[in-house]
């Protein structure tokens, strides 16, 4: 639309000087008649000048009148409005609230309340600070709202003020139709009796079935309150089929479903112990069950007795107190060697990976899978990029007799060294991020798995062979029983037998801690291969700085609630207090009472904690809540 009055007041313009150019020349011609056009000229302008002043009377006029009633309708709008409002002050103070909020808090008088006070949250901050303009939900007066806030500056003559002003919307309906969508989903959990054929096997023959009876019975009494579907779809797993709202009563719970069943005595001396999947998702029935598969086995690959729930975004832990228990049979060790072996044979060379900053654990591991590939004409390459004190002593003992200068290799010359026929080893850890060359572990890779640790929700997905045990005490015991079945190719030396021997140690506090049978045949297995133990106690000296702070963490440490201790080691340059930190945290867990353990540590831009626990407290669900 065009502006009229520009366009008036430019012909007026033009017009002017026109006449008064056509005045000047007839001042030349005709005196008189040029004094009448100046005076008409003069005349002209004054009527303008009238009539501007006029208009513009009328135009201030209506603007006043405008912004009189504009400003009445914004407060009658605030008044009057559909919705609670709520004016308050920086300092969080109610200065004006409307009738509608006044309904809302029950006709609580609220002025002079801070506003934080009645809707119990951080309201202030959230206005003031961000430029949000949802800030929360809230229940008042059993009605569901959702507030929407902003800041306004009101002007005054002292000073200039801001407000916060906070609008409800009232969305109850909405809010139960979702809730009730909620609490109708569908959720799939799958029950696994964990050590089945262990419980029986060491229950006397007349108590077999009254056990499986009991266990049965106190699985479908636990979860007759869901007004659930369950059935045995196997001799050890049950299929359950409940609605959410009953999720969260089991979680309130606390699962103790596990702790009922592992109280059954029936003549077993071992205690029965269940592993449960739960899986639900928004979208799609069947991926319901899909992630209650998946979620059973993260529950099993922790090593069993304990929760694992797993939807499309989220992964949550349950439970997991017990100790693992050792299998007795060996069947999946003979099949897991042959199944290398195999990789093994139609590779063209072996890399073998740990996890960042190895331990001897890993690094024996390595060796050993070394020793496999070596015993079928294969070579084997271990990626070794972040040195260690004890694990660098280690290497040098066999280098004494065996050449390693060649297996040991950086991330660079393994992503050179690599081929697209390459098996890729990954040992003592299942988390890509966490090894030492996580670029090798590409989809297009054959990729085998060898871990002992309970498993976390990061997992190497495309792992053609996993052996994972949770229930063995170190990767070196599992890779040693893996050697037992090469049979008479075995190629191994004396000093390759001590690594395996020093992972073992380690991960059991010298055969203290989470050993059984198989831990103490696979030392003798190794005994056998010519391990000098007086050698392997070496690799555990500290030189006598070490000692000395190891000494100053365990003294400085604090015990909080009794029962768990923490300690705080400084941070001075020296690498070597990586492995400082574990030891401290494992020397804090011999002092009476204590039953978890915690050392920590800030290195530069990252902070390292070592998390140790006697069986009673479950360390793992600490750290990763952490997100460690």
């Amino acid at each position: 639309m065009k502006n009229r009055g520009a366009e008036n007041l430019i012909s007026f313009l033009l017009c002017f000087v026109v006449m008064f150019i056509f005045a000047l020349i007839t001042l030349f011609l005709n005196v008189q008649f040029a004094i009448a056009q100046f005076a008409s000229l003069i005349l002209l302008v004054i009527i303008c000048l009238i009539t501007i002043r006029k208009n513009y009377g009328k135009i201030s006029g209506y603007i006043e009148d405008i912004t009189f009633h504009v400003d009445n309708a914004t407060k009658d709008s605030l008044i009057y409005a559909p919705m609670p409002v709520v004016i308050f002050k920086r300092d969080g103070n109610i200065l004006w609230y409307n009738k509608r909020f006044e309904e809302a808090i029950s006709g609580i008088e609220a002025f002079g309340m801070s506003v934080e006070e009645v809707f119990q949250t951080q309201v202030t901050k959230n206005v003031f600070e961000t430029e949000n303009n949802v800030l929360f939900s809230c229940y008042l007066n059993e009605k569901h709202y959702t507030v929407y806030g902003n800041s306004v500056k009101a002007d005054k003559k002292e000073n200039d003020t801001t407000l916060g002003i906070l609008y409800l919307f009232d969305d109850t309906e909405n809010y139960q139709f979702k809730k009730r969508y909620k609490n109708e989903r569908v959720i799939v959990a799958i029950i696994n009796l964990d050590n089945y054929d262990d419980v029986l096997n060491n229950t006397p023959n007349a108590y077999r079935s009254l056990l499986l009876a009991e266990v049965e019975n106190r699985i479908y009494t636990w979860f007759s309150f869901a007004e659930c579907i369950i059935r045995k779809v196997e001799r050890d797993r049950y299929l359950i089929i409940f609605r959410h709202k009953y999720l969260e009563e089991m979680i309130n719970k606390k699962f103790s479903v596990l702790d009922d069943v592992r109280e059954i005595k029936c003549g077993n001396k071992f205690s029965a112990t269940l592993s449960i999947g739960i899986g639900f998702d928004e979208q799609m029935l069947s991926n319901c069950y899909e992630y209650a598969s998946s979620a059973i086995n993260l529950a099993l690959g922790r090593g069993g007795d304990q929760v694992v729930i797993k939807d499309n975004e989220n992964v949550s832990y349950y439970g997991g107190k017990s100790r693992e228990h050792e299998k007795t049979t060996k069947v999946k060790a003979r099949t897991t060697m042959l199944a290398l072996k195999e990789l093994v044979e139609h590779s063209s060379d072996v890399i073998v990976i740990g996890h960042q900053f190895p331990d001897i654990d890993a690094i024996g591991a390595a060796v050993g899978i070394n020793v496999f590939a070596r015993s079928f004409g294969k070579n084997a390459y271990i990626v070794y990029d972040t040195q260690s004190v004890a694990v660098t002593q280690m290497i040098a003992s066999v280098n004494e007799e065996i050449d390693y200068s060649h297996t040991m290799i950086t991330s660079q010359q393994a992503k050179e060294l690599v081929k697209p026929d390459s098996l890729i080893v990954v040992v003592d850890t299942h988390r890509p991020a966490y090894t030492e060359c996580p670029e090798l572990l590409d989809d297009s890779r054959i990729v085998a798995l060898i871990d002992h640790h309970r498993r976390g929700a990061e997992f190497i997905d495309n792992a053609k062979l996993v052996y994972h045990e949770p229930y063995a005490s170190s990767t070196c015991e599992m890779v040693t029983e893996l050697l037992q079945y090469v049979g008479d190719k075995l190629d191994i030396n004396a000093r390759e037998a001590d690594m395996l021997y020093a992972g073992i140690m380690l991960d059991t506090k010298d055969f203290s801690m989470k050993t059984g049978v198989r831990t103490f045949e696979a030392a003798a297995f190794l005994k056998r291969c010519g391990v000098d133990i007086a050698m392997v106690k070496r690799f555990f000296k500290n030189d006598f700085n070490s000692f000395v702070t190891i000494s100053k963490v365990v003294s400085e440490a604090e015990i909080i609630s009794g029962s768990i201790a923490i300690s705080v080691c400084m941070y001075d340059g020296r690498k070597e207090l990586r492995t400082i930190v574990p030891q401290a945290a494992d020397r804090l867990l011999s002092i009476s009472g204590v039953e978890a353990s915690f050392v920590i540590m800030q290195m530069e831009e990252e902070t390292i904690i070592s998390g140790r626990s006697t069986g009673n407290i479950n360390v793992q669900v600490i750290m990763e809540r952490l997100g460690g």
